[in-house]
C-alpha cells in the first residue's frame, strides 16, 4: 500500500505534534535539577565510589572562593577519567550518600602559592587512608593542574583503581589556564542549575573560557552542553528550540577546528568522547535527530519504524517526557495497549503536566 499523501498544512500539524509536548505552554512542572542529576548519576560507572567534598577556603582571599567547588570537581573528573571509579561532581555528588572513599580537604594561598591538604578516609568506617599535601606557584602557572592530577593518581591508589593515563591527561591537559579552567568550573555550577537564568550566567562563563583560551575544548564543549540542553528545556515547554540545537552543533564544529586536543575531556554529562566510533557524540542532539526522524516516518505512514526511532531517542535521552509521551500515542495506534501505557506512565513519571 502506498504511502499516506500529505497536505503542507497537515505536515507542519504532525511535526509539531511529534516534536512538542501537549501541556500549557511556560507552565513549569519538571523538578530539572533532581531530573538531570538523577540521570547523571546514572550514567556514572558502576565501580568503587569516591565522593569528593567541596574544599574549605582558609584563605581569606577574594575571589579564592571558586576553589571549593573547582578543586573538588576537578579531582572527581579525574578520578572517573577511566571509568575505574565512580566520583560524581556537582548535584549528582549529593546522591552518593554511602561511598567506599571520602575525600575532603583544605586550601590555603599566600606568598603566591597555593596548598592543598587533602585526607582520604574509608566511606564505611570513617578511618583515615591517607593524607596528601601539594604546594605551587598559584594563579599564574599550570602546576594547578599537575600537580591535582598527582593528588587524583594517590586516591586511585587507595582506592586500588587502575588508571587510564591517556583518560587522566585529557582531563590535566584541557587548558594550562587555571583563569580559562575557572572561567569553566563556574560555567559548570551555573549550569547545574538547570533553570533558564542560570544558564545566561553559564553562557557568560563558558564565552570567557573560550576567551583566555581559545585553543582548549572547555569553553566549547561547556558552550555546546549548555546550548543542548536549553534545546531540550524550552522544546519540553513547548517552546521554539531548534535554534539552541543548531547553536549547540556550531560550537562542537568551531572546537573541532580551533580546539588543540585531539580527545576531549569526559566532563559533560551530554557529551561523551569516544562513544561513536571515536568522535564526539551529544546524546542531546542525537535525541533531537532521532525525533526528527520518528516524524518524517510518521509523516510517510511507518508507525513501526517511528516507534523504532522514538526508542533511540530515549536510549540518548531516558528523561525526555516527551518523546515518551508520543511513543505511547504511536503504540496506542499500533495496538500495543501494555506498551502505551507503560510509555505514558513514564512520560508522567517526569512531567505530570503533559495532558491526557
Amino acid at each position: 500500500m502506498p504511502a499516506p499523501r500529505y497536505t503542507l498544512a497537515t505536515a507542519v500539524l504532525s511535526a509539531i505534534l511529534i516534536c512538542s509536548p501537549s501541556f500549557a505552554k511556560g507552565r513549569e512542572c519538571i523538578d530539572w535539577p533532581k531530573l538531570m542529576s538523577r540521570y547523571r548519576s546514572a550514567e556514572l560507572p558502576q565501580a568503587p565510589s569516591v565522593s569528593v567534598k567541596a574544599f574549605s577556603n582558609y584563605t581569606g582571599k577574594p575571589g579564592d572562593g571558586w576553589l571549593s567547588f573547582g578543586i573538588s570537581d576537578l579531582i572527581s573528573d579525574m578520578l572517573s577519567s577511566g571509568r575505574s571509579l565512580r566520583s560524581p561532581s556537582g548535584p549528582a555528588a549529593a546522591r552518593d550518600d554511602a561511598p567506599d572513599l571520602l575525600v575532603t580537604g583544605l586550601y590555603q594561598h599566600a606568598n603566591g602559592k597555593l596548598r592543598i591538604f587533602v585526607s582520604v578516609s574509608d566511606g564505611k568506617s570513617g578511618e583515615l587512608a591517607e593524607q596528601i599535601e601539594a604546594s605551587f606557584p598559584y594563579p599564574g602557572s599550570g602546576d594547578f593542574f599537575t600537580e591535582i592530577a598527582k593528588i587524583a593518581e594517590r586516591i586511585m591508589k587507595v582506592a586500588k583503581a587502575k588508571k587510564d593515563g591517556a583518560a587522566l591527561a585529557a582531563v590535566r591537559d584541557a587548558t594550562s589556564s587555571v583563569r580559562a579552567y575557572e572561567s569553566f568550573a563556574r560555567g559548570r555550577q551555573a549550569m547545574w542549575a538547570y533553570t533558564s537564568a542560570k544558564a545566561e550566567v553559564a553562557e557568560a562563563f563558558f564565552a570567557e573560557a573560550k576567551r583566555l583560551d581559545y585553543r582548549s575544548p572547555l569553553g566549547y564543549l561547556g558552550m555546546s552542553d549548555i546550548k543542548s540542553f536549553l534545546g531540550f528545556y524550552h522544546r519540553q515547554r513547548k517552546e521554539p528550540f531548534a535554534h539552541f540545537y543548531q547553536e549547540a552543533e556550531a560550537e562542537l564544529a568551531l572546537m573541532k577546528k580551533l580546539a588543540k586536543a585531539k580527545s576531549p575531556p569526559a566532563m559533560f554529562d551530554s557529551a561523551v568522547p569516544g562513544a561513536k566510533g571515536g568522535r564526539l557524540y551529544n546524546r542531546f542532539l542525537a535525541g533531537h535527530a532521532y525525533c526528527s526522524e520518528a516524524r518524517q516516518l510518521e509523516l510517510a505512514g511507518n508507525v513501526p519504524e517511528a516507534i523504532g526511532a522514538l526508542k533511540k531517542a530515549l536510549d540518548a535521552v531516558p528523561e525526555d517526557a516527551m518523546s515518551w509521551y508520543h511513543l505511547s500515542r504511536l503504540e496506542a495506534a499500533s495496538g500495543n495497549t501494555a506498551a502505551s501505557t507503560a510509555a505514558l506512565r513514564r512520560a508522567y513519571s517526569i512531567n505530570p503536566c503533559i495532558e491526557r
